[in-house]
């Protein structure tokens, strides 16, 4: 065996041919193979994969009792995570996400058509699942090394339909379409609520209705 840096000749003993490898390579596998032997903790996190880390936190926050609504969201959001990193950039493992990793997923998205809004959503998805990957011993750098600054592009609506459009609309909408509508200004709530309107979540004489938000038990009201 020569010095390091260059080829090294590994003969094989079973028909005495011999087979040539990098002599870089050869060392730094033999390095790691070392310190995993010794270090328990680089070991876990030379092995996490992307997918568990992402799955270790939908069941982190599933045990906590989160919302269907907060479990739908963690799942979409982890769902993207992982189809970005691991089919298009090829990142199956946790100990290869880095800054610049992270960078190239921003790209990547944005090239999709993704707003930063959106983004930082599923980025943040992916922080919590690294900080618990972390507190489990599952990765070693923390969370701050990876992420990339972001500027968050969401705009908040800031008109409403003043009284007369609202009475425009009902000249030319259908009775169904101009129900969801009167619903949704009556009681200001959002779309996913209106998906979840049920008949009798509105009283007979008009008085009082129900609203069923899921984020939160607060976000179901009357």
């Amino acid at each position: 065996m020569k010095e390091r840096g260059v080829d090294v000749t590994i003969f094989l003993d079973i028909d005495g041919t011999a087979a040539t490898v990098d002599g870089t390579r050869a060392f730094a596998a033999a390095a790691t193979l070392e310190r995993e032997a010794v270090d328990p903790a680089y070991a876990a996190a030379n092995a996490t994969t992307v997918e568990r880390l992402l799955n270790d936190y939908a069941l982190s926050r599933q045990r906590l009792g989160r919302s269907e609504g907060t479990m739908h969201h963690v799942k979409v959001k982890a769902g993207e995570v992982f189809r970005v990193l691991r089919d298009v950039l090829g990142v199956a493992y946790a100990r290869d996400v880095s800054h610049a990793t992270m960078l190239r997923y921003v790209d990547q998205r944005q090239g999709e058509g993704a707003r930063n809004t959106t983004i930082r959503k599923e980025t943040r998805v992916f922080g919590g699942a690294w900080k618990l990957a972390r507190r489990n011993g599952l990765v070693q750098r923390p969370v701050d090394e990876l992420m990339p600054e972001l500027a968050d592009d969401y705009e908040p609506l800031s008109r409403t339909l003043s009284p007369w459009e609202l009475v425009g609309l009902a000249t030319v909408l259908p009775p169904g379409r101009m129900a969801v509508i009167a619903f949704a200004v009556a009681t200001g709530c959002d779309a996913g609520a209106l998906c979840r309107v049920h008949r009798e979540d509105v009283a007979d004489d008009w008085a009082l209705c129900r609203v069923r938000g899921t984020k939160r038990k607060t976000r179901e009201i009357v």
